[in-house]
């Protein structure tokens, strides 16, 4: 375990974002501006953004809970003076209905389904205090398989003066994009991805991180200056010991898109398509500790959470005849999907209709009522750039 952090989680002060912000801002790279209390940060007449933080969320989960602005924080809760004091309003708002604090429940769920405490775990979220600055929202992750190959999503939210958008998703492979959807008002540049992909493995390779990790990080670029915003651990890198050079055999599926690699022979195993604890608790759902593959096309986000890590296979499923360009779109739309691409030992992209037909689907729905997962067997061999999925 070469992650500094990691040997003591303590380190992170309880606050993973403003914790690592801290040391990378001290090693000369941009952050917005930070404040240690609520009256210095209303005393900067600066716009301030309130985000959350709980200390598993380097390692573990990401996107359980919200983000928001001062002024709606405000808006919606009576006038408190400590930062220590927003939790408890924000908590005591949620149960009045004025807050959509999801993350509460999801830690709840997620706790249950892992046997442990959920008040000891709520105890563990915290608020720090950011200048609240508005660009264009980068994610880059190294790919887990091939050197120099470097996933990028861009969003963009603007106001309806300005009436921008952006959502991008990028593969840049060592000065190429393989993979470019283009939503974009405004392209990033080659030069653009260039920098920023130089920035991201500059904050990789710094002395605390693990520099074979392939973490998730974020990014907010303004003016062409990019702000660091979080860390996130990822896969650690295996690279890829075969190329996949041949074309797809008949009875073959290529993937639409994959990140990871399988040995040269391939792998073999169940991939989950329904759970057969779809439609009951969250809470109870039966919790495997180990698992080859899975689609996912339930909603119980805490349970894919947990299971991410432990999946040989990930499979990304589009609607029937939905192109890769609709499917990539839903990555740049927050952490749950990066972490469905990242995490899991392979991720793959494929339509719905090349896993199975709409009448198997509906045969294993209502097998459910056997109290058995549903799936089906297949063998899938990837060399981390392309992937073929074949039934057996």
């Amino acid at each position: 375990m070469n992650d500094w952090y990691l040997q003591d989680p303590t380190r992170l002060n309880g606050q993973p974002k403003r914790t690592i912000a801290d040391y990378v801002e001290q090693n000369g790279i941009l952050v917005p501006r930070r404040f240690d209390s609520l009256a210095q940060a209303r005393a900067s007449g600066l716009p301030i953004f309130i985000r959350s933080e709980h200390p598993w969320e380097y390692n573990q989960f990401s996107g359980f809970f919200d983000s928001f602005s001062l002024d709606y924080f405000e808006k919606m809760t009576p006038a408190v003076d400590k930062l220590e004091q927003i939790k408890e309003a924000i908590l005591e708002s949620r149960k009045r209905g004025k807050y959509n604090f999801r993350g509460a429940f999801l830690l709840e769920t997620y706790c249950n389904l892992l046997g442990e405490n959920p008040s000891g775990a709520i105890n563990g979220l915290s608020f720090s205090l950011w200048e609240y600055l508005r660009g264009i929202k980068r994610v880059v992750v190294a790919d887990s398989s091939i050197k120099g190959r470097h996933h990028i999503q861009n969003s963009f939210s603007s106001t309806k003066q300005e009436n921008k958008w952006m959502y991008d998703y990028l593969v840049f492979d060592n000065g190429v994009f393989p993979v470019k959807m283009n939503h974009s008002y405004n392209f990033p540049s080659l030069e653009d991805s260039r920098q920023l992909v130089d920035l991201y493995e500059n904050i990789r390779n710094l002395p605390r991180f693990d520099k074979n990790n392939c973490p998730i990080i974020e990014f907010l670029t303004i003016d062409g200056k990019n702000y660091f915003l979080q860390y996130h651990l990822g896969r650690e890198f295996k690279e890829a010991d075969f190329k996949l050079d041949r074309q797809k055999k008949e009875n073959e599926q290529e993937a639409l898109l994959v990140r990871g690699h399988t040995p040269k022979e391939g792998i073999m195993g169940n991939l989950t398509i329904y759970y057969a604890d779809e439609g009951e608790d969250y809470d109870k759902w039966k919790l495997p500790t180990k698992e080859f593959g899975a689609m996912d096309t339930h909603q119980n986000w805490a349970f894919s959470e947990i299971m991410y890590p432990r999946r040989q296979l990930q499979v990304r499923y589009t609607s029937y005849k939905k192109s890769l360009d609709w499917e990539l779109l839903k990555f740049t739309g927050g952490h749950a999907k990066n972490s469905q691409l990242h995490r899991p030992e392979i991720s793959a992209v494929y339509d719905m209709g090349q896993i199975a037909s709409e009448s198997e689907l509906e045969r294993m729905r209502d097998a459910l009522e056997s109290g058995k997962n549903q799936g089906v067997e297949i063998k899938l061999i990837s060399d981390g750039r392309k992937a073929y999925l074949e039934r057996i």
